[in-house]
């Protein structure tokens, strides 16, 4: 998969850590398998989701972060990731969510949080400002 990630082969990365999670999730039956599994499925869905930022699959992207966060909540990378897969989603309260979650878990993160927090405020006044001139043109015909 490293091979695929180092070329930017994103899709076929992507379909490579979906692989492992599936047969992650049905192998054996001992604690130790299933710890082990647990900790090697969060390492793949977040490689999974950088995948999805990179081909702009937002909802996946959210989707394999919000699975990390179930298994381990508070992950600073997954919070980060879903947080950026939220605001191109312009799904801006979800997104100031986990920036804030992000800040509260984890102070070594606290400049990426403040960098994702200006992305934010740029993308929801863009909205903003498209969704105004939308209605204006609306309401103006």
């Amino acid at each position: 998969v490293n091979k695929q990630i180092r070329g930017g082969r994103w899709q076929a990365a992507a379909l490579e850590y979906e692989e492992c999670i599936h047969l992650l999730r049905n192998g054996g039956p001992t604690r130790d398998w299933q710890l082990r599994a647990s900790e090697m499925s969060k390492l793949c869905l977040l490689n999974q989701g950088a995948c999805k930022l990179k081909l702009k699959e937002w909802k996946d992207a959210d989707q394999a972060c919000t699975l990390v966060l179930n298994i381990e909540g508070g992950n600073p990378k997954a919070l980060y990731r879903r947080a950026q897969a939220r605001i191109e989603l312009d799904e801006f309260d979800k997104a100031k969510q986990d920036i804030e979650e992000l800040e509260r878990v984890s102070k070594e993160d606290e400049a990426l949080a403040k960098r994702l927090m200006q992305d934010w405020h740029k993308r929801k006044e863009a909205f903003k400002i498209k969704e105004s001139k939308m209605f204006k043109k609306m309401f103006s015909s």
